[in-house]
């Protein structure tokens, strides 16, 4: 029985640190999948909570272990990891805008599904 418990806590530890992190201003951390944001919040997939949505205003850092597609208001678009600090934005280690610029930051599965939105709006059968 010990080498099973041993084996679930490594995978409970390895699936830990392969998750977005988002830290709020009271100092809780949440901890999950970031799925979409919208220009007021963020919606994170959690193991524990299922579909948690965030008020960016409460948000104080966000870091993300997987690429995200990022959108501003300006229509710059870029993708790659994401972290926010403050009221700045970076991608892949290099600035992009503040967050305040911030139109979405989408997964790539709900990118998609934003993008053949886009598509049926704009070019109806």
């Amino acid at each position: 029985m010990r080498p099973l418990t041993q084996l679930l806590l490594a995978a409970l530890f390895v699936s830990a640190l392969c998750a977005d992190t988002i830290t709020l201003k009271n100092g809780d951390r949440i901890s999950g999948k970031i799925l979409t944001t919208d220009e007021s919040a963020v919606v994170v997939k959690t193991e524990y909570a299922g579909e948690v949505k965030i008020d960016l205003a409460a948000i104080v850092s966000l870091t993300s272990d997987v690429p995200l597609n990022v959108v501003l208001k300006s229509g710059e678009q870029s993708r790659g990891k994401v972290s926010v600090a403050g009221d700045a934005i970076q991608v892949e280690g290099g600035p992009v805008g503040k967050l305040a610029d911030l139109t979405a930051l989408r997964d790539d599965d709900n990118q998609k599904a934003w993008q053949r939105e886009e598509e049926r709006q704009h070019h109806p059968k």
